[in-house]
C-alpha cells in the first residue's frame, strides 16, 4: 500500500473513533447538594445523577450541554428558583439533553446502541421521580430536550418558560401551569403520556394566551377574566373542563382560528357586565348546562360558531345584550330547551345559521329582537320560533326572511305583544306552519307552505296541502314554489288534530312559566 492510500485509511479509522465511539460504560456524576451559583454540565460528567432532590438557587444559572443525562432516583425533584438552560452550546450531531430515571439505560445518540453491552436493560416507568418544579421568579429556556418517566415532567408556578424541541414521554404529567406562568412553546411533542394534556389553573390577574399546543389543555377549576384583561386563545387550542365555567366579568375573550379548529370541551361561558366575546371556528361541546350566557350590556360576536351536545341552551342573552351569529350552527340541546334564548331588551341578528335538534329552536321572551337572514331551523320537537310579550314591556320585534322551518312541532308561535315580519321563507313538514292563539291576527303572507296550494285551514283554504295555520293567520299572497330551492312541492306533515294544538300551547305555558323564574330577567 503506497503512502497515499496509508493516509486516507489512518483519515477515516479517525474519523470513525470521532463519529461511532465504542460506548464504554462510565460511573455517574452524583448530585447532592443544591446549587447555589453558575454551573454547567458537560458530557464529560454525563450522566448526572440527582440521588436526592435539589434545588437551583435564586440567581443562580444551571447550563446542561448537548448530549447531557440527568438521571433521578426515586422520588427525587429539582426545584428551579433561578434559571435553568439547555441547547445553548451549538452540537452539529444535534444531540438531545435528557431528564430521565435513574432505570432508563438511555443513549444520546442513535447509534450508542450498537456497541452497548448492556442494552435494552431499561428499568424505568412513568412516575419513577417527581420532575421539574419552577417556582415563582425562575425561568427556563429549553431547547431540544426530552424528559421522560417523571410523575409531572414540568410544574410551574409563575414562572418563565420557554421550550423549543422538547418530547415529553412516559410521564403521569407533561405540563401542570398556573395562569402567572409565562409559556412559550415551539415544536412540542408528547406521546405515551399517561394524561396527555396540559394542567393549567390559578387566577387570572392579567391578560392570558392560550398557545397553540398539540394536545389539550385541561381546566382544574373556573376562571374569572375581569375588565381591562383579555384572554387569547391561538388556533388549534382545545380546552377540556369538567363543567367549568368561564367568566367573563368585563373582560375579552378573543379566539380566532378560520380552520374551525378551538374548541371548548365542557366548558361553558358566563359574560357579565359589558364583556365581549369575539369568536370564529369556535366548538362548544358536551356540557350538562347552557353553552352560552350572556348579561347586561355584553356582545358575542360569533362566525363558524358549533354548539354541540349542551343539556342547556344553546345560547342565554339577557338585559340589553346584543349577539351577531353567522355560519354557525346550535345542534343538540336539551329536550326542553332552546338553541336561542333571548330575554329583555337582548337582540340578535343571525345569518346563515342553522338549529336543530331540541325543544325549541328561537324562543323571544319581553322587548327582545330578531333578525334572521337565511335561518334554518329544524327538528325542534315544540316550536321553531316562539315569541312572548308582556306588560310593562314593549313588544317583541322579530323580522325572519329567506329561511328554513321544518321538521318541528311548529314553526311560529308568536303568544302575545308581539311585531312580526316573516316573509319569503319556507316552511313545510312541520306539524303546524303558524299556531295563534285565540283573537290574535299575525301577518304571514309571502311565504312558501310546502306546496303550492298554499297552507292547510279548513275555513279559509281546505285544498291547501301545504302546512297547517290557525284560524286567524293572514297567509295570501302565498310563494307557489320553494323561494331557496325554487321547487313548488315538498310536502306538509298532515294536519294535527286539537288535542295535539292544546299540548303544544301547554308546553309553551310551561316554558314561559320557567323563563319568568330565571332572577336575571326579575
Amino acid at each position: 500500500m503506497n503512502i497515499k492510500y496509508k493516509k486516507i485509511s489512518l483519515v477515516l479509522l479517525l474519523a470513525v473513533g470521532v463519529l461511532f465511539p465504542v460506548y464504554q460504560s462510565e460511573a455517574a456524576t452524583t448530585v447532592t447538594a443544591d446549587i447555589t451559583s453558575d454551573k454547567t454540565w458537560d458530557t464529560n460528567g454525563s450522566p448526572y445523577l440527582i440521588s436526592n432532590s435539589i434545588s437551583i438557587a435564586s440567581g443562580a444559572k444551571l447550563t446542561i450541554n448537548p448530549g447531557v443525562v440527568v438521571q433521578f432516583a426515586t422520588g427525587t425533584q429539582m426545584t428551579v428558583d433561578g434559571s435553568i438552560v439547555t441547547g445553548n452550546k451549538y452540537d452539529f450531531l444535534n444531540k438531545k439533553v435528557y431528564f430521565t430515571s435513574q432505570g432508563d439505560n438511555i443513549s444520546t445518540l442513535w447509534w450508542e446502541d450498537l456497541f452497548k453491552k448492556n442494552r435494552n436493560t431499561s428499568t424505568a416507568n412513568t412516575g419513577d421521580y417527581i420532575g421539574l418544579v419552577f417556582n415563582p421568579g425562575s425561568s427556563a429556556v429549553l431547547k431540544n430536550a426530552e424528559i421522560r418517566f417523571a410523575d409531572t415532567a414540568i410544574t410551574a408556578t409563575d414562572a418563565h418558560l420557554t421550550l423549543s424541541d422538547v418530547d415529553f414521554i412516559k410521564n403521569n404529567n407533561p405540563l401542570v401551569l398556573d395562569y402567572a406562568t409565562t409559556f412559550i412553546p415551539n415544536d412540542l411533542t408528547y406521546s405515551n403520556n399517561t394524561n396527555n394534556t396540559i394542567s393549567i389553573s390559578g387566577d387570572v390577574t392579567e391578560s392570558y394566551t392560550f398557545k397553540q399546543s398539540a394536545i389539550p389543555y385541561t381546566l382544574q377549576s373556573s376562571l374569572t377574566i375581569t375588565s381591562g384583561t383579555i384572554l387569547t386563545l391561538e388556533r388549534g387550542v382545545d380546552l377540556i373542563g369538567s363543567g367549568t365555567t368561564i367568566n367573563v366579568d368585563g373582560g375579552v375573550i378573543n379566539a380566532f382560528d378560520t380552520r374551525a379548529g378551538i374548541i371548548f370541551d365542557n366548558v361553558n361561558i358566563q359574560a357579565f357586565n359589558g364583556a365581549d366575546l369575539n369568536f370564529t371556528g369556535v366548538t362548544i361541546k358536551n356540557l350538562n348546562a347552557s353553552a352560552i350566557e350572556i348579561h347586561d350590556d355584553s356582545t358575542l360576536d360569533a362566525d363558524q360558531l358549533a354548539i354541540i351536545d349542551v343539556s342547556g341552551d344553546g345560547i342565554i342573552a339577557f338585559n340589553n345584550t346584543t349577539l351577531t351569529i353567522k355560519n354557525s350552527s346550535i345542534t343538540n340541546v336539551g329536550s326542553s330547551r332552546s338553541g336561542i334564548t333571548l330575554f329583555a331588551s337582548s337582540t340578535a341578528n343571525i345569518q346563515r345559521t342553522s338549529i336543530s335538534k331540541g325543544g325549541n329552536g328561537i324562543v323571544a321572551f319581553n322587548q327582545a329582537t330578531l333578525n334572521a337572514d337565511r335561518l334554518t331551523i329544524k327538528n325542534a320537537s315544540d316550536g321553531a320560533i316562539i315569541s312572548f310579550g308582556s306588560d310593562p314591556f314593549s313588544d317583541n320585534n322579530i323580522r325572519v326572511q329567506n329561511s328554513e322551518f321544518t321538521a318541528n312541532g311548529f314553526a311560529f308561535y308568536p303568544v302575545s305583544k308581539t311585531t312580526i315580519s316573516a316573509t319569503n321563507n319556507s316552511i313545510y313538514g312541520n306539524d303546524i306552519g303558524v299556531l295563534l292563539n285565540p283573537g290574535t291576527t299575525y301577518d304571514f303572507s309571502k311565504n312558501w307552505w310546502g306546496d303550492r296550494t298554499g297552507p292547510f285551514n279548513a275555513a279559509s283554504n281546505p285544498t291547501g296541502t301545504g302546512d297547517e295555520v290557525s284560524d286567524s293567520v293572514i297567509f295570501r299572497p302565498f310563494l307557489t314554489r320553494d323561494p331557496l330551492t325554487n321547487r313548488q312541492y315538498r310536502g306538509g306533515k298532515g294536519r294535527c288534530d286539537d288535542d295535539q294544538r292544546k299540548e303544544y300551547r301547554r308546553k309553551v305555558e310551561d316554558l314561559v312559566e320557567k323563563l319568568r323564574e330565571y332572577k336575571h330577567y326579575r
